[in-house]
């Protein structure tokens, strides 16, 4: 096979092109993928840290109404069987009407 003069610029040029693109490709790939898995472990990871946040915030919560309910004689004697169930009942009465106001 003879190579005119066209042909001997035109088929290196495009090997060239060919590998000069499948080279670019080839990085662009492994930077996107490299790039998309650290925000994916960057996104888990915040997310992680909301959750204990949250279940932080739930738990004190928690010790902090078993801190307050233990601290109300009536209802303590309600659960020893000292206490009568109607004071406990117009406390809860009394407590229904004011968390609307505490939480507005």
């Amino acid at each position: 096979m003879r190579l005119t003069l066209k042909n001997k610029f035109l088929l290196p040029s495009l090997l060239l092109i060919f590998f000069g693109m499948g080279t670019s490709g080839t990085i662009s790939y492994y930077k996107a993928k490299n790039a998309i898995s650290d925000a994916l472990n960057s996104q888990i990871n915040q997310q992680a840290e909301e959750t204990i946040n949250l279940m932080d915030s739930w738990l004190n919560d928690q010790k902090r109404d078993i801190v307050y309910w233990s601290n109300r004689k009536d209802f303590v004697g309600l659960l020893a069987g000292t206490s009568s169930a109607e004071t406990a009942v117009k406390d809860l009465q009394d407590l229904k009407k004011i968390i609307p106001t505490i939480y507005q």
